[in-house]
């Protein structure tokens, strides 16, 4: 089976919130934040969501395991589909934040875990290659 259709999305907001149960207590041990206080899940919007951080993870850990390097343009191509994806669906993300946003995995025990478990070196490539990115780009 393909990796990226073992993915097949949630029925409920109930299932989605069981999914979290594991990061929303590691988020409010360490960052004092509950990611599910007082929120609505919409099933369709996350099922979407996490297709597309599949689809992308996936591809970048193909291109980790390929050696291609973080400025290839298959990479800085995976990223620039990404974001472009994030802002469709409403997150309105510049190169820059994604960058940010990429340079936290790598500190955060839980999302490097999450990224290294899939690929080791992924939170790192994936990191640098968003960095280069948005240099690139600026």
């Amino acid at each position: 089976m393909d990796k990226t259709d073992m993915f097949k999305g949630f029925n409920t907001e109930n299932e989605w919130k069981e999914a979290f149960v594991e990061q929303n207590q590691y988020l409010k041990e360490t960052y004092d934040y509950d990611l599910l206080d007082n929120t609505t899940i919409d099933v369709e919007t996350m099922n979407e969501t996490a297709i597309e951080a599949q689809r992308f993870m996936n591809g970048m850990s193909s291109a980790l395991r390929s050696g291609l390097k973080i400025d290839d343009k298959i990479v800085r191509g995976l990223i620039r589909d990404h974001i472009d994806v994030l802002n469709k669906q409403g997150q309105q993300i510049t190169h820059k934040d994604y960058a940010t946003q990429a340079r936290f995995f790598p500190d955060d025990d839980f999302h490097r875990n999450m990224l290294e478990a899939q690929q080791t070196g992924l939170a790192y490539f994936h990191s640098t290659a968003a960095e280069s990115f948005a240099a690139a780009t600026d």
